[in-house]
């Protein structure tokens, strides 16, 4: 009917944030005590809102729901999307030390792509075309994600942080 069609084109057509540096907390303090201390809560971020070992990875989410029809695959994928979402909300209140900014402020914005492309997958029995530009999306989004962490790797290893096993920042190198 027309009301649940209109919900289902404003659901789909909701734009997400923009986030700019002045979302993120800066400082200028790039000594090396404070370069640990940002790996160290940029790992815990990531470690604490880390998918839960049950969930297969999203594009393979999106090949089961075409194969089974199964909408309570989709229901995973929102879950997903979710712990995204907290993760968004844990990186954003990290102190950054501001040769980091830009790449910090890379992860929260592929991040929340990786939230608009998985919310636009999730409509694949309703609009197979517009999850398709979304698993499209989501692709990209995760290759710059990926190269933003790499990047903070590659610096923090450079300005000498090191993490031992056990330190959060070790998740970063480990766990992610």
């Amino acid at each position: 009917d027309f009301v649940s069609q209109s919900a289902k084109f404003l659901e789909k057509s909701a734009t997400s944030t923009t986030f700019t540096m002045s979302d993120i907390v800066v400082s200028p303090d790039n000594s090396t005590p404070a370069v640990q201390k940002y790996g160290n809560d940029l790992g815990l971020a990531f470690k604490t809102n880390k998918p839960n070992s049950t969930y297969s990875n999203e594009v393979e989410i999106l090949v089961q729901i075409l194969e089974t029809k199964d909408i309570n695959k989709i229901q995973e994928l929102k879950e997903i999307s979710l712990i995204y979402q907290n993760t968004i909300k844990s990186i954003l209140r990290i102190t950054v030390p501001s040769s980091f900014a830009t790449e910090h402020l890379n992860i929260i914005s592929n991040m929340n792509g990786l939230v608009d492309s998985i919310n636009k997958m999730s409509f694949v029995l309703d609009d197979p075309l517009y999850a398709i530009a979304g698993l499209n999306d989501f692709v990209a989004q995760d290759k710059n994600l990926i190269n933003s962490i790499v990047k903070i790797r590659s610096e923090l290893l450079k300005m000498g942080s090191i993490y031992k096993q056990g330190d959060n920042g070790y998740f970063l190198y480990f766990g992610i």
